[in-house]
């Protein structure tokens, strides 16, 4: 089949020991003449350390994307008429939809096509190809507790109630893997990404269309938070609730209007009231978020990014 002059980026989305890292080198391979493959695998971008906080774990995560970016506009680039498409493989576990989401929006951004492949492979069979791995490297161990904590989050692509998942394909890989592998179905995924590149939204539709949508969420958020700040401090005493509301309530006010900024380099430029580490932790935080923000976001990566910034402006007296 020849390909298309074009690009894609596809998710190999699964457990640990589905058959993700195997699925991608044999790719590679069996595609070579009509496609350009590059693999980006998690565990070897990445290297472990021991900060398991949620920041760090952003970061690193963040790491992948920016690189991923970087590697598809070289690719624009170096695209001429008689190169072959290329297909950018994301080696990683995407047990949240969030994180499936991120690299969507990263696809449409840069304009090129999206999809996904599910490894639905059997629990069983995935433990125990984790648990031979385990046993010749201990760069990269998954204990039992994390695999079960996974599997129990795991939220599989969903093409009818996410239209974003709509071209994702479900295969297993057992250990016959030459024998059982449909590689003209997944050129078929591949095929429909590179013929319906992602269009980026204009900022004009996002702020009429998304905005609201986003702010509205936040300042329920925030109200709830600084209901729960007050709670813990009913049964203090001395304690002044009525200063405490009252700084509550400011540090709302500057939250809802950092997310009413149309760019990332606005809120870095307007927050006066925020003191320089207060500042860089919401930096890093919005950098998370795609601009303007919009109604696109999954609530779940609302709810988490506005408790965070939140919290981040407790660390230093604003």
């Amino acid at each position: 089949m020849t390909a298309q002059n074009n690009i894609a980026i596809c998710l190999l989305c699964g457990l640990p020991g589905a058959g993700k890292t195997t699925l991608a080198e044999k790719l590679l391979n069996e595609l070579s003449l009509d496609y350009t493959v590059r693999i980006f695998t998690y565990d070897k971008l990445i290297l472990p350390d021991s900060d398991l906080t949620m920041l760090s774990w952003k970061h690193r995560r963040q790491q992948i994307i920016d690189q991923c970016r970087q590697a598809v506009n070289e690719f624009k680039l170096l695209n001429e008429s008689s190169s072959p498409s290329t297909i950018v493989l994301i080696d990683d576990n995407m047990y949240l939809q969030s994180m499936r989401y991120t690299y969507y929006q990263l696809a449409r951004s840069l304009e090129v096509g999206f999809c996904q492949i599910f490894l639905d492979s059997e629990v069983s069979v995935c433990w125990q190809r984790v648990s031979k791995r385990n046993e010749i490297s201990s760069d990269f161990l998954v204990p039992r507790t994390a695999f079960d904590r996974m599997r129990s989050r795991f939220e599989k692509p969903d093409p009818m109630k996410n239209k974003w998942e709509h071209n994702s394909i479900s295969i297993s890989i057992s250990d016959s893997f030459d024998d059982d592998l449909d590689v003209e179905k997944i050129e078929n995924v591949f095929q429909l990404a590179l013929r319906m590149p992602l269009k980026r939204i204009e900022v004009s539709e996002k702020i009429v269309c998304g905005v609201d949508s986003f702010h509205h969420q936040a300042d329920l958020l925030l109200r709830n938070l600084i209901k729960e700040q007050i709670q813990n401090y009913q049964n203090v005493e001395s304690f002044n609730l009525k200063n405490l509301s009252k700084e509550m309530t400011r540090r709302k006010k500057i939250l809802l209007d950092m997310f009413r900024y149309k760019s990332l380099n606005d809120f870095t430029q307007c927050c006066n009231d925020i003191g320089d580490l207060g500042r860089s932790n919401l930096a890093d935080m919005m950098e998370l978020l795609d601009w303007p923000l919009n109604k696109w976001d999954p609530p779940d990566i609302c709810k988490q990014i506005v408790a965070e910034c939140f919290h981040s402006l407790k660390q230093e007296a604003i």
